[in-house]
């Protein structure tokens, strides 16, 4: 039976696999209570830094809409794009945005 975990941890994976010339970086943010890693995913390489996190318990909804910015994101470079307006090249070499989107 597969967990939510197992869901979160296999969206993170084709994320990354997908969109891996992007520059978007599968990283971790520590260890659960239960001894698992909680993954996190890095975006840009700007110094000033932004951290998004998702929910802290049972509930996927926070997680599925931070999984759905990255995807947003990672679309925006790939197409030279813009989010909200905002010149994505400007957003991902001035800011370096860490995602966890579940606790």
């Amino acid at each position: 039976m597969e967990t939510i975990y197992d869901t979160l941890c296999t969206s993170i994976d084709q994320i990354c696999t997908q969109y891996q010339a992007c520059g978007i970086q599968k990283t971790g943010f520590g260890t659960s209570y239960l001894g698992r890693p909680i993954p996190a995913l890095r975006l840009g390489q700007g110094s000033h830094r932004l951290l998004y996190l998702g929910g802290m318990t049972g509930s996927i909804r926070s997680a599925t809409l931070l999984l759905r910015f990255v995807g947003d994101y990672a679309a925006a470079v790939k197409d030279g794009m813009r989010i909200a307006g905002i010149d994505i090249s400007y957003l991902q070499h001035t800011r370096s945005i860490t995602v966890v989107p579940q606790l």
